[in-house]
């Protein structure tokens, strides 16, 4: 098991972990009454990890020798590939929000930058979750 996930490209995996983590919020909103967010954030975990082990599975069939730029394109994919990610169930948990503000609002909580679109008093709670389980140090 170890193995295998040694040969996995490093987006992969963070793209796995970033799925994973979506079920921290989709329990709270559970707890809290939210179903609609809680069904939001596990659906999208769901089908992030489908997707990663399908990559996953396609990957280990051919296996490539590291480049000297495969950091470059890591960082390149963390900044390009994980904020839509992350903002799927964020944007489908906000009817009155459009994909490019939640991108917005991953980006800003991923980098810790404090740009955020919202105010407190206007998100849900399990929505202040994620972005804080992001990296948002204004939640």
């Amino acid at each position: 098991m170890i193995g295998f996930l040694q040969r996995l490209p490093v987006l992969v995996i963070l793209a796995a972990v970033t799925a994973l983590m979506m079920m921290i919020p989709a329990a709270n909103a559970s707890v809290a009454g939210h179903a609609a967010i809680a069904r939001n954030f596990f659906y999208a975990g769901l089908l992030i990890l489908v997707f990663c082990g399908l990559i996953g599975i396609a990957t280990q069939a051919n296996p490539r020798p590291p480049r000297s730029r495969a950091t470059l394109l890591t960082m390149l994919g963390v900044y390009g590939i994980l904020p839509p990610l992350m903002a799927l169930p964020f944007a489908e948990s906000l009817p009155d929000t459009g994909f490019f503000n939640a991108w917005w609002e991953m980006v800003s909580s991923l980098t810790t930058t404090g740009a955020s679109l919202y105010s407190a008093d206007l998100l849900p709670m399990p929505l202040h979750l994620w972005r804080a389980v992001v990296g948002s140090d204004d939640t």
